[in-house]
């Protein structure tokens, strides 16, 4: 969560492209999607490194987080985001 908010945060300032508004947060289609990739990568890694990789799972687990994400009101992301894909994570992977 930490690299994908951090990388989605840097590149959706940087190239304001699409911008959708979600409980008074704007964010950017391209943040979104670094969220997605960087998420999509560093969970991969994690679950190779404890021979527990899914391409299913962690395709789920990547697009909740980017959802949680882009939906969090009033910058409860830092928060709802590492919380809630524990739960999932722990439950599925």
């Amino acid at each position: 969560m930490g690299y994908g908010d951090g990388c989605a945060a840097l590149i959706g300032t940087k190239f304001k492209l699409k911008e959708f508004i979600f409980f008074k947060n704007t964010k950017t289609v391209l943040g979104s999607i670094t969220m997605f990739i960087i998420s999509f990568i560093a969970i991969s890694i994690l679950t190779l490194c404890f021979n527990q990789f899914s391409l299913l799972n962690v395709l789920i687990v990547s697009a909740v987080a980017t959802i949680i994400e882009a939906v969090s009101p009033f910058g409860l992301d830092n928060l709802a985001v590492p919380i809630l894909t524990s739960i999932l994570s722990y439950f599925i992977i």
